[in-house]
């Protein structure tokens, strides 16, 4: 397998990868100078939960074995962190677009929710909200969700993935083990 695919979904100058066996079929061309992709393209890119940022500074972080909590020590309510995702906007000049982001999570108490997740792309000048989920995320157990455009959107700026969290209590945690974007052209 290459790159996760097999041999069949790669093509050396206009062959498939297993009928190109040598230079000489090639034009005398190193194989590695015609690799190209055939077929559908997606770059996975997984998100370090981490890298959270609060909006408010009155959330707090906690991190054991993968696993990030969103603590809220100072007040209950409604708070806003923000996951910057690091993600290339082309790969090998073609440029990519945000697909999905999926999303792992638990949170210690059913009250506690994360009320909306949204997508945000700053560029210069402007902030974009090109998708926001609404449903409310409270299982108590890891469960994952997947957040998807409509259609692919074009990176025009830095990519963000916004959490609306909603602390019923100071004592309650919203805890992230993965979370991973996908991208395509």
């Amino acid at each position: 397998l290459l790159g996760g695919q097999p041999a069949s979904a790669y093509q050396l100058a206009g062959q498939p990868i297993a009928n190109a066996t040598n230079a000489s079929q090639l034009g005398g061309v190193a194989a590695s100078g015609y690799v190209q992709r055939v077929g559908s393209t997606t770059l996975q890119v997984p998100v370090r939960p981490m890298a959270a940022v609060d909006a408010n500074t009155t959330l707090g972080t906690e991190s054991s074995n993968g696993i990030v909590a969103i603590v809220s020590a100072a007040t209950t309510g409604a708070h806003t962190v923000t996951l910057p995702i690091s993600a290339p906007s082309m790969l090998f000049d073609v440029p990519l677009r945000f697909v999905s982001a999926r999303v792992c999570y638990a949170v210690s108490n059913a009250a506690t929710v994360i009320a909306s997740t949204t997508i945000r792309i700053l560029s210069d000048f402007f902030v974009s909200n090109p998708v926001t989920d609404d449903t409310d995320r409270n299982s108590v157990t890891f469960t994952c969700y997947t957040v998807t455009p409509t259609t692919p959107v074009a990176l025009t700026g830095t990519l963000h993935l916004a959490f609306s969290l909603n602390f019923n209590s100071t004592a309650h945690t919203v805890r992230f083990t993965r979370v991973e974007t996908t991208f395509a052209p």
